[in-house]
């Protein structure tokens, strides 16, 4: 897919800049997370309610210049029996309203893309994203951070087999503890969720519906 050769570039990208030294000089800070997602795939509509486990990957990688940042990040929901499978992916400009030593108070804008793959049909849910997050250090290497999107109009979906979705909308939240046993090193865990709202309007879809996922995550990153 080209969403998905694009995001190998920009790692590819950022792997080179990360290995070069000058890239740590100055007030530029590069971040790169990986996590693995503990969730639950769940789907609500008025003719069922159906669940299955669907772990899978996430990333993040974040370039910050001062109090002004750029996100980008996906995470991927993998459900073990049913349809869709997903991929979500944000990129997004952040900046720090407020700074308190370590800790911070940012707010950021930016898009909001979701793909999600019924067999071999794809269908593709985007448009603007608002987030906030506050990240806190609460004693010495321990760290909690509380992260929040909100996407107010991405589009319609459909399966590919006749059921449309219009007035799709979103969010995501997620909450974590962190430590950092060095500076450029940290390992957390915490619970993810995101979720999507629609109304149906053809097809066995008809009526309002929500697709959900949520759970466990264990994270490693470090800062360049």
């Amino acid at each position: 897919m080209r969403v998905k050769a694009w995001l190998a570039a920009t790692c590819a990208l950022a792997a080179f800049v990360v290995a070069r030294p000058a890239a740590a000089v100055g007030p530029v800070d590069i971040e790169l997370e990986g996590r693995y997602w503990v969730n639950d795939f769940e789907k609500v509509d008025e003719i069922e309610d159906l669940d299955d486990e669907a772990s899978a990957l996430g990333w993040r990688g974040r370039l910050w210049f001062g109090r002004f940042g750029v996100q980008v990040e996906q995470h991927e929901s993998d459900p073990s029996d049913l349809d869709p499978q997903a991929t979500y992916t944000s990129a997004e400009l952040e900046f720090k309203l407020l700074e308190f030593g370590d800790s911070f108070l940012g707010v950021g804008a930016g898009w909001q893309r979701n793909e999600y793959e019924y067999g071999p049909y794809t269908s593709t849910a985007e448009g603007p994203r608002l987030s906030a997050e506050i990240s806190v250090e609460l004693v010495w290497i321990l760290r909690g951070v509380a992260r929040a999107g909100y996407y107010p109009d991405l589009g319609g979906i459909s399966d590919g087999a006749g059921s449309t979705w219009e007035d799709v909308h979103g969010y995501d939240w997620e909450l974590a503890v962190g430590i950092h046993p060095l500076p450029f090193l940290w390992f957390s865990a915490g619970y993810r969720e995101a979720q999507i709202s629609g109304d149906g309007v053809s097809g066995a879809a008809a009526g309002p519906a929500d697709l959900s996922n949520a759970g466990y995550f264990g994270a490693v990153g470090v800062k360049f």
